[in-house]
């Protein structure tokens, strides 16, 4: 059996003043390989965000605009991490 995970951002237009834009992505993998994905993930966590806590959620636009645990952040930090975090293995 293989997990299907899909989200997406933007709306494409349909409400006033919002992005023209609407991107739809998704990742599967097989069954096996979910805790070695789980894994991976919060070792990015980890290594970058090491006070966060147990759970944090990546937002790429929390990470441009520095809201949330990324406010006080510097953009070239920010920027630094994102380049990290859409890299990793």
């Amino acid at each position: 059996m293989h997990i299907l995970y899909v989200d997406e951002s933007g709306d494409g237009g349909s409400v006033p003043g919002s992005s023209r834009h609407l991107v739809l992505c998704g990742v599967a993998m097989h069954e096996g390989q979910w805790r070695t994905m789980t894994k991976q993930l919060n070792e990015i966590q980890v290594r970058n965000f090491p006070t966060a806590g147990a759970f944090l959620e990546f937002h790429a636009s929390e990470m441009r605009t520095g809201a949330r645990i990324f406010r006080g952040l510097p953009r070239p930090a920010r920027d630094a991490k994102y380049q990290r975090q859409s890299c990793a293995p």
